[in-house]
């Protein structure tokens, strides 16, 4: 609502405006509100003269809303704010929230009406109005769960009568109308009572522990191994019945299929004619259950019940982490990766490294360590060095691998070859001739030889029997002679001395000779060689002895 102040600033003290009795007190500012409009209408209090008389004489201050004074107040700044406040006088309605419109006498009586009369509230109804919610109106209230559940839940009438007329716990069973089969007071006196038990009669005629030693079963077992085949009942059936068949006896089991699941009836002689000791009878009912009587020559005993039912079903959910094997019955089992402690399954990345291993035969890891350490030892350097380490000289570079190491040491032999290939050739006996055709002294055929030069080295010892002619030799290689000699003589010697008489030579004279020949250019293969010699004079002795011819490679 608009809001207009009015405030006395001359001498006025008091200004009558019509019968309302506004009062103008200096200085006191007092509002315009709805609470005057009630009584006198706007048009009454603009028309005042009083009013109009203390504007004239600027005794009259207005200011707005927001504290500002509006100067020159006539009569239409006063007009224009009550028509403002006008507008908002009064609403038929009550509106929450709402501090600047007042309501109707109407708009408050219908509100008051709608209102509960206090005085008709009882007690018990007041605990309930300030209850926050329905649970705590429920628990006022007594009511418990079945407050919240649906009709459905409930028995019906019709219902509620049959249960009533049910058989209850400690009824009389012979209440029943269907009573067949039940034993019942006539059928009762008819049933005989048991006599004796172990050959007592007296007192409570009843089996104790006691009563059962070897003297009443005599069964030898022999242990067997069985395994049942898997995880359900017919498979533990199976296994009990085999472990049975190992008790000593006569030992005949006879199978019993039964359309019924009435248990506790021993073989019939129509089943079996003539049990004698030892023998069994395994009873099939129609229910799944199996019956395993055994006769000790006199009578049937049962020996146990297997009742049918399901077994567990089981499975294997595998992952890089572990394996479980889950059951559709109990409790799944989780199997961990193995540690160095504990046994488990193979991890993932253990069994990528297995498989890069192929292996064909046994092999022994020990052994196989054992031997690395010695060709570690071998190798003259430490376990883990990548290199054979610094040598002390030239021909192989420091810090090399093996491989290269080896290179470098066929490289340094091949550049010197001197003596590599060396071939020998020897006649020591003394030979004679007086022909002068040559006369072979030493042929024969060397090793495969490889391309390259070769030093031949011919030695040998001589004589000739006159001083007036020569002794003559060659060398022949390859069937080439060798020597600068035009005539392909190596050697032509006349000696000084012809006396005396070496070893029927026909001379006492022992001469030496020993040449050095350089071949070059020798082709790969293998080679011939010959040593000649013979006289120039026909009829005169020349002799040869302790010869050698020795071939080496320098190049």
């Amino acid at each position: 609502m608009a809001q207009f102040n009015i405030t006395t600033t001359g001498t006025v003290g008091t200004v009558i405006i019509d019968d309302l009795h506004l009062t103008l007190t200096h200085p006191q500012t007092i509002d315009l509100r709805n609470d005057i409009v009630e009584k006198f209408s706007w048009a009454e209090i603009l028309e005042s003269d009083d009013l109009q008389t203390a504007i004239d004489a600027g005794e009259i201050v207005a200011t707005d809303d927001a504290a500002n004074t509006i100067p020159a107040v006539t009569l239409d700044h006063l007009s224009f704010a009550i028509s403002q406040a006008v507008s908002g006088t009064v609403q038929d309605a009550i509106v929450d929230g709402v501090t600047t419109v007042a309501p109707s006498q109407n708009a408050v009586f219908d509100a008051l009406a709608l209102k509960l009369d206090a005085a008709g509230v009882t007690a018990f109804a007041a605990t309930l109005l300030d209850d926050a919610d329905a649970v705590t109106m429920r628990t006022t209230l007594g009511l418990g769960t079945a407050a919240t559940a649906a009709t459905g839940d409930f028995a019906t009438a019709a219902q509620g009568t049959t249960a009533d007329s049910a058989v209850q716990p400690g009824d009389n069973i012979s209440g029943l109308v269907n009573d067949s089969g039940f034993v019942n007071a006539a059928t009762a006196a008819l049933a005989a009572p048991i006599q004796s038990v172990f050959g007592r009669t007296t007192s409570a005629i009843v089996a104790v522990a006691s009563d059962y030693d070897d003297s009443q079963i005599d069964l030898t077992y022999t242990p067997i191994n069985f395994t049942a085949t898997n995880s359900f009942v017919d498979g533990a059936i199976q296994g009990l019945d085999n472990a049975l068949a190992a008790i000593t006896g006569d030992g005949n089991d006879t199978p019993i299929v039964r359309g019924n699941s009435t248990t506790g009836v021993q073989p019939t002689v129509g089943e079996v004619a003539s049990p004698e000791s030892g023998d069994t009878a395994s009873i099939f009912l129609s229910d799944g259950t199996l019956e395993k009587w055994v006769h000790n020559g006199t009578v049937w005993s049962l020996a146990y019940t297997l009742a049918a039912g399901g077994g567990a079903d089981l499975a294997y959910t595998a992952s890089p982490t572990n394996g479980i094997v889950t059951s559709s019955t109990g409790t799944n089992a989780t199997i961990s990766l193995a540690t160095g402690t504990n046994a488990g399954l193979l991890a993932p990345a253990a069994f990528d490294k297995l498989g890069f291993i192929s292996i064909t035969q046994a092999v022994n890891l020990d052994t196989i360590e054992s031997t690395q350490n010695s060709l570690v030892t071998l190798s003259g350097v430490s376990t883990g060095s990548l290199t054979l380490g610094i040598f002390s000289g030239n021909t192989i570079t420091d810090n090399v691998s093996t491989k290269v190491a080896i290179q470098e040491l066929e490289t340094a032999i091949e550049a010197n070859v001197y003596g590599t290939e060396f071939n020998l050739f020897q006649s020591t006996g003394v030979s004679t001739t007086t022909s002068t055709t040559f006369q072979s002294k030493i042929t024969g055929n060397t090793t495969t030889l490889s391309t390259g030069d070769y030093k031949i080295l011919v030695s040998y010892s001589w004589n000739h029997n006159a001083t007036q002619n020569d002794f003559e030799s060659r060398f022949l290689f390859d069937g080439v002679a060798v020597g600068q000699n035009s005539s392909g003589l190596i050697h032509k010697a006349e000696p000084k001395d012809a006396a005396g008489n070496f070893s029927g030579t026909g001379s006492a004279q022992q001469f030496t000779f020993t040449q050095a020949y350089y071949v070059t250019g020798v082709t790969a293969g293998i080679k011939t060689i010959a040593l000649d010699y013979r006289t120039d004079k026909n009829g005169v002795a020349s002799s040869i002895w302790d010869c050698s011819i020795e071939i080496i490679r320098i190049q």
